[in-house]
């Protein structure tokens, strides 16, 4: 391979203010238009790894409320999101919102990742109207809609006292935030594929791409914010392409190219 690369610096659309963004370098095939792959540290990686824990659900009421470009890309699984959406609550046996309104568990998923806990509400819990006698066993639910074990359903909204500690998550309890130590870069592949970096591993993707000339390539390095972190988990639920589908859309790559 002969010739040297040329590096940019572009901004990725959507939130990205300094103190909730991330700085993703993507290494771009001049020739083609495409991103070959992207290098980043733990935080992004993290982020790729804590949406194996998200509840589809949530993901899709999310794209939508937020309004990303991905909202609608999100393969048939959002036909299914739609119809329950739609579908009138005399064919439901629970509360649609316990599908449509997952609740997202910050302490347990986010473990800390500031641009998951970005969309993060207080929870709500619910119990049967009447748990507040005292009498029998009840349920608490974080769902109102459900059956309590006494046959009630569970409705009343418990209101929690303010002076009960919170949760201790591994953000402020001194044990390392995420999933991956923080020990080196990674290198991500279009298609998502996350390996630890190295010039062996740099080169069998050129050569999977044929790219010969390195003045073929190109740096840019794009801050990516909530918005972007949402199209993404978007896209990898329905393209094998998830990279060049939100960072580089066939729309806007000629552009951003020049």
């Amino acid at each position: 391979m002969a010739g040297d690369m040329k590096t940019g610096k572009i901004m990725a659309e959507g939130s990205t203010t300094a103190n909730c963004s991330m700085d993703l370098r993507l290494l771009i095939n001049q020739k083609t238009g495409r991103i070959l792959y992207a290098e980043a540290g733990k935080d992004f990686v993290d982020i790729l790894l804590a949406s194996l824990l998200l509840p589809t659900g949530a993901i899709i009421r999310l794209m939508g409320e937020h309004g990303t470009a991905s909202s609608k890309k999100v393969g048939s699984i959002s036909n299914v999101y739609n119809s329950v959406h739609k579908l009138n609550e005399a064919y439901m046996s629970i509360d649609k919102s316990i599908l449509l309104k997952p609740p997202l568990e910050s302490s347990a998923i986010f473990n800390g990742l500031p641009l998951l806990e970005h969309f993060t509400a207080p929870r709500d819990f619910y119990v049967c109207p009447i748990a507040s006698n005292g009498n029998g066993k009840h349920q608490i639910c974080s769902q109102a809609g459900q059956k309590c074990t006494c046959g009630q359903e569970i409705k009343t909204q418990v209101v929690l006292d303010k002076n009960l500690s919170k949760p201790t998550s591994s953000a402020n309890s001194g044990s390392p935030a995420g999933y991956v130590k923080e020990i080196g870069t990674f290198i991500i592949t279009d298609d998502l594929n996350i390996l630890p970096i190295s010039t062996i591993t740099s080169i069998t993707l050129l050569n999977r791409e044929h790219v010969k000339d390195l003045s073929d390539l190109k740096e840019m390095t794009v801050k990516v914010g909530p918005d972007k972190v949402l199209e993404l988990l978007g896209a990898s639920m329905a393209s094998k392409t998830a990279l060049n589908d939100v960072f580089l859309p066939k729309s806007a790559s000629g552009s951003q190219m020049e």
